[in-house]
């Protein structure tokens, strides 16, 4: 039996239901032609011979969920003791192939229902089942089931890893993952395809209520699994999320613009404040931090008050920092006792830093300078000897594993520090409105501007902890939710404006909070550099801080915000981090939200990596060639942490051009830039039969293209340095504006000792002095309009003129 249109054809064994042939029309190859090709669709695990279990590896956290084959004696399958019968349907748009299969061993029912427009690749799936039994059924669906799966020759078929922001790696070299656990998987979604034939194969999970899943990629084979075991009453039905199939000649990118749009409509994103929305980096700091052979050697930043928190953003001007070692117990031994914490449950601020009060008064100052402020509260950790526990009913919001313990990924640094860590519950209701009272208090106390909670998105694990009253041990999704919500709901009554992250967010936390860091590692060089996150485009509202990305380069093709500055983070990617901030300034809402599912622009150079970003009247391309270096494992051994790797930039004086398709339409304006050097040109780019080819000199550039009705593009120009006293012309440029025009825009700039936003002419000059007090260090000064693309820069002070620069 088939069912196609003029892109799919989709077979169906007649005699057994089994689907045994999926053909891309458009290239004309079939997709299920490796080994061992079941034809399964779908699995009904039933029959088990143990409880499900989400376990873990000795000394972590459980995260990992049993395999359904492996726990049950029985799996109902289409096969050859099953009864199908066939019905077809059409509609003036679309038609549809509905198949029943039953079985005399089985009490189950199923329903297949496949449809298939008449125009579109996209194809929608819908499984129902039905206990025709005179008992009660248990049973673990698995819905779709694809097995056999081979694209093109399966030399290269590469695949969409859903870890937190997601990157692109070799088919079946990761395993999935349980929805939710962003460490594995983020997004509801998957996708495999092969470059070298362009076939492509995706899949798109169309569920609001974020039921459990496990999504599993085991060779030849892409299973998602819902958990834990459900029962089926004689006579009822259970209907599992439906599934949209693509199948078409492309990238993966085809199939995260159908789940964005899927995203959109089943989940409403918290709406961001002005400043979130344009935030362009963000870093983190600590405290003074003591051990007892002295301050940790990794820490770049101590201080003797709150007070003086404005250091660091003159040291790196970032316009966000988060910070840890904030509360009583990150006081140093000496003081305390114990061992110093980067958390300490209760969260009261340091008292030999001078309180709220003193935070308060330093960012005041912070403020000033334009820059933001958030707090790092632990989300999953508390320890043993907090007052919240010793004096409250903190122990009573502990997770309880399956044996008994509180066991987890930190017990072990618990003993070593004496006073144990325990591994709370985010469904203990307790512990959700004690971090809401918590972040809230914080921020009133303050005037921070934003909260993280952290680990909470890396985890999914189960609670066996009566005081709670789970209805199951495995509604961590549900949990967290409910946390989530109300943390926000406190933090925004204090201030509406608050940003919200967690760490390692999955997407269905967009509703609460704001976003999360994403952390990915340099395990191999293909998933950092090959392409955009997936999150950029499946996910595109989602504020993703790109904290751990190794370095600005790559955080410039992923497609977020630069900002890496932290522990460990290397004086070279320090510098290049300003740089990539001050040129993607004037085209920073095009990258941050922009169309980002285009093919990458080529090079004529294949070490050359590319990205686009566009919008109806603005094309903007980054490329760069990266530089991967083997220093950060030195640095990792010298300073005893885990860092992430730094991707530079080649070295070398090369030309080469690129190639990207606009369309019909063709530039009014553009320019390339040198990111390395800081340098813009003016360009006139060759536009031919609906694509544009421009010439580029730079190992690392930015190049924009303005079309009809596009903003003008704002220049900040600054002399070559800077001391305090000395005068500063700043001139402000246009690109794309009419021959004559004028604008008005507001200037941030406290370093000139400009209070406040000064309104000023663009284009147009003004000179200004530097006050004798500046402390030297780096500040930024920003330009903004609603006539024009704004821009950002970065002026060094120093106490001697001759050595002043602009970075």
């Amino acid at each position: 039996m088939k069912i196609e249109n003029k892109k799919v054809k989709l077979s169906f064994d007649d005699e057994t239901g089994k689907l045994t042939s999926i053909i891309n029309k458009v290239t004309g190859n079939e997709y299920l032609k490796g080994p061992t090709p079941t034809g399964n669709v779908f699995c009904i695990y039933h029959d088990f011979i143990k409880e499900f279990e989400i376990f873990a590896p000795k000394g972590s956290t459980p995260c990992f969920a049993n395999i359904p084959r492996e726990i049950s004696r029985q799996v109902y399958e289409p096969s050859d003791e099953t009864q199908i019968s066939f019905t077809r349907r059409k509609t003036e748009k679309r038609h549809s192939l509905y198949i029943t299969y039953r079985s005399d061993t089985s009490k189950i029912q199923a329903k297949l229902a496949v449809s298939m427009p008449f125009e579109s690749e996209i194809t929608d799936w819908k499984l129902t089942l039905k206990n025709n039994g005179e008992s009660a059924v248990e049973l673990m669906p698995s819905f779709p089931v694809f097995s056999g799966v081979k694209l093109g020759d399966g030399r290269r078929n590469l695949m969409v890893v859903n870890d937190q922001a997601g990157y692109i790696l070799p088919l079946w070299s990761a395993v999935g993952g349980i929805y939710g656990n962003a460490k594995y998987m983020s997004m509801q979604w998957g996708c495999a395809f092969d470059e070298k034939s362009g076939d492509a194969f995706g899949f798109v999970i169309d569920d609001p209520d974020v039921h459990n899943k496990n999504i599993s990629y085991y060779k030849p084979c892409i299973e998602v699994s819902y958990f834990p075991t459900v029962t089926i009453d004689p006579g009822q039905t259970l209907s599992l999320p439906s599934v949209k199939i693509l199948v078409y000649s492309g990238d993966w990118k085809t199939t995260a613009v159908a789940y964005s749009r899927l995203f959109s409509r089943n989940f409403q994103t918290k709406k961001h404040a002005d400043w979130v929305r344009d935030m362009d980096a963000h870093g983190s700091g600590w405290f003074a931090v003591d051990t007892e052979k002295g301050p940790q050697p990794v820490v770049e930043y101590t201080m003797d008050s709150f007070r003086d928190v404005t250091k660091i953003y003159r040291r790196v001007p970032m316009d966000n920092y988060e910070f840890a070692f904030h509360c009583q117990r990150s006081r140093p031994k000496k003081v305390t006792g114990k061992s110093m914490l980067w958390t300490d449950g209760d969260n009261v601020l340091r008292e030999d830093l001078g309180g709220a009060k003193a935070l308060r008064e330093g960012l005041r100052e912070v403020h000033g300078l334009g820059h933001h402020f958030t707090f790092y509260i632990e989300g999953y950790l508390c320890p043993g000897d907090a007052d919240v526990v010793t004096k409250g009913k903190g122990s009573d919001w502990a997770v309880i594993n399956k044996d008994g313990t509180n066991d987890g990924s930190y017990t072990e640094q618990g003993k070593e520090l004496g006073s144990g860590l325990l591994h709370m519950c985010p469904g203990a209701k307790g512990w959700q409105d004690h971090l809401a009272r918590t972040a809230a208090r914080l921020v009133r106390e303050t005037g921070a501007d934003g909260v993280r909670l952290d680990s909470l998105g890396f985890y999914f694990f189960p609670c066996y902890n009566t005081k709670h009253k789970h209805a199951h041990p495995f509604e961590y999704n549900v949990w967290v939710r409910q946390l989530l919500e109300k943390v926000a709901t406190a933090v925004l009554r204090v201030n509406p404006d608050c940003l919200l992250t967690t760490e390692g967010g999955p997407d269905f936390f967009s509703p609460f909070f704001d976003g999360s860091l994403t952390q990915q590692w340099l395990d191999e060089k293909i998933a950092v550099t090959r392409d955009v996150s997936p999150m950029r485009v499946a996910a595109p509202d989602y504020c993703i801080v790109a904290h751990g990305p190794c370095g600005p380069v790559v955080a410039s093709l992923m497609g977020y915000p630069g900002g890496v500055t932290g522990t460990g983070t290397s004086d070279r990617m320090k510098e290049l981090d300003l740089k990539w901030r001050t040129v993607r300034s004037s085209a920073a809402s095009v990258i941050r939200l922009g169309n980002a599912a285009h093919d990458n622009p080529l090079a004529t150079r294949n070490d050359v990596e590319c990205r686009r970003f566009s919008t109806d009247s603005t094309d903007v391309i980054v490329g760069a060639r990266p530089l991967y270096s083997d220093e950060w494992k030195q640095a990792e051994k010298r300073l005893g942490v885990v860092m992430n790797s730094d991707v530079d930039i080649k070295k070398g004086n090369v030309s080469y051009s690129v190639t990207f398709s606009s369309g019909a339409r063709k530039p009014s304006a553009a320019v390339v830039w040198d990111i390395e050097k800081l340098r813009m040109d003016q360009i006139t780019p060759h536009a031919e039969n609906g694509k544009v080819t421009f010439q580029v000199r730079a190992n690392w550039f930015m190049a924009t293209f303005l079309y009809k009705g596009a903003l003008p593009m704002s220049c900040l120009t600054l002399p070559s340095g800077a001391a305090p006293g000395d005068e500063v012309s700043l001139t402000f440029g246009l690109l794309g504006a009419s021959k004559g025009s004028t604008f008005r825009g507001k200037l941030l700039a406290p370093v000139l000792g400009i209070s406040g936003q000064k309104v000023v002419r663009v284009p147009g000059t003004i000179t200004a002095r530097v006050p004798d007090s500046i402390i030297p260090g780096v500040y930024q000064m920003r330009l903004d309009a609603k006539s024009f693309a704004g821009s950002r820069c970065f002026l060094k002070i120093q106490a001697n003129a001759n050595r002043a620069e602009v970075v």
